[in-house]
C-alpha cells in the first residue's frame, strides 16, 4: 500500500512491549504486530519496523495508547509508575511528525475501551486490563468517563490489602499484589499453582470493588495476560461471587473478554486519531 492511501496509525506503548495497529479509510482493521520495547529511544525505529509496507510519516493521524495517567488538561502524561520517561516524552519528535495536531495520546485502558465502544451500548461498563500493571477505563452511556482531571478508573493503584511497595510509591497496591503472584521459571508447579490461584483471587476482588462502586451491565478484561493464560476470564467469573456476599440479590454483570484482545489499545488509539477526539 502506497503512504499517500489514507489510514491512521495506533501504538500501544505498554511496560514491556510495543504493539501497532493501522485503521484504513474504509474502516478496515490491520494488526502489525509487536515488539519488545525496553527504551523510548527505540519508539520511532520499532514502529517502523511493525508497519512494513506503511509509516508514520504516511498516516494521517496517529493515536498513541500509553501506561501512564494522562491529563484531560495538557493531553500528555503527567504519572506513570512503569515507564516514568513517558512524562518528558516529546512524541511528535520522536515519531518524526509535523506537529502536535497530528497526533492524539491518551491511557492505554481508554483505548481500550474505546476500541469497544461500538458493542457497549447506553449503559454503564468497565475495561479492565490485566497485564504488566492493572488499569481500568470506565465508559458510560457511549462516552468514556474521565473524572475532572482525566485520571478515573486507576484501579491498580487501590490499597488491597497487601505489604509490597508499588512502583508508585503506595503500599500494598491491588497492582503491586498482583505483580507479586507472576510465575517465574524458576517457581516449581505448587509454587506456579498458588500464585495463579492468588492471582485469579485478587483479580476477582478487585472486579468485586468496580461491581460495587459502578454497578456495570458488562466488564470487558483484556491485557496480556488473558493472552497467555487461556481460561483466565473463565477463572474470574468462577471466584467472583465468593467476594460479592450479596450476589444473588441482583444480576451480576456479563464478563467478557476484550474484542480485540492484545491489540486493543493499539485499534483504541487508532480510532480515537480517526475520531479526531482530542
Amino acid at each position: 500500500m502506497a503512504d499517500t492511501d489514507p489510514y491512521f496509525l495506533g501504538l500501544d506503548i505498554g511496560g514491556t512491549k510495543l504493539s501497532a495497529s493501522v485503521i484504513l479509510d474504509n474502516g478496515e482493521v490491520l494488526n502489525l504486530g509487536y515488539l519488545p520495547l525496553t527504551s523510548l529511544d527505540q519508539l520511532g525505529d520499532s514502529a517502523n519496523r511493525l508497519l512494513d509496507s506503511f509509516s508514520i510519516q504516511g498516516a494521517q493521524r496517529v493515536g498513541v495508547a500509553v501506561a501512564a495517567w494522562v491529563s484531560s488538561r495538557s493531553k500528555s502524561p503527567v504519572f506513570s509508575p512503569h515507564r516514568p520517561e513517558l512524562i518528558r516524552t516529546d512524541f511528535v519528535k520522536l515519531l518524526g511528525l509535523e506537529g502536535p495536531s497530528r497526533i492524539v495520546v491518551d491511557n492505554d485502558a481508554n483505548c481500550a475501551a474505546f476500541s469497544e465502544l461500538d458493542l457497549l451500548g447506553d449503559s454503564t461498563t468497565a475495561v479492565v486490563n490485566f497485564g504488566t500493571g492493572i488499569g481500568m477505563a470506565i465508559v458510560q452511556d457511549g462516552e468514556l468517563l474521565r473524572g475532572s482531571e482525566g485520571f478515573a478508573g486507576e484501579l491498580g493503584h487501590c490499597y488491597a490489602g497487601g505489604v509490597v511497595i508499588c512502583e508508585c510509591g503506595a503500599r500494598g497496591c491491588l497492582e503491586s499484589e498482583l505483580r507479586a503472584c507472576f510465575v517465574t521459571s524458576a517457581d516449581t508447579l505448587d509454587v506456579a499453582q498458588t500464585k495463579m490461584s492468588r492471582y485469579v483471587e485478587l483479580g476477582a476482588m478487585g472486579l468485586s470493588w468496580v461491581i460495587r462502586i459502578l454497578n456495570p451491565r458488562e466488564i470487558v478484561v483484556g491485557g496480556g495476560v488473558p493472552l497467555f493464560w487461556e481460561n483466565f476470564v473463565g477463572d474470574l467469573i468462577g471466584a467472583l461471587p465468593s467476594y460479592i456476599p450479596a450476589s444473588q440479590s441482583f444480576t451480576l454483570p456479563l464478563v467478557r473478554p476484550s474484542l480485540h484482545k492484545e491489540y486493543s489499545g493499539s485499534v483504541g488509539a487508532a480510532l480515537m486519531a480517526r475520531s479526531n477526539l482530542q
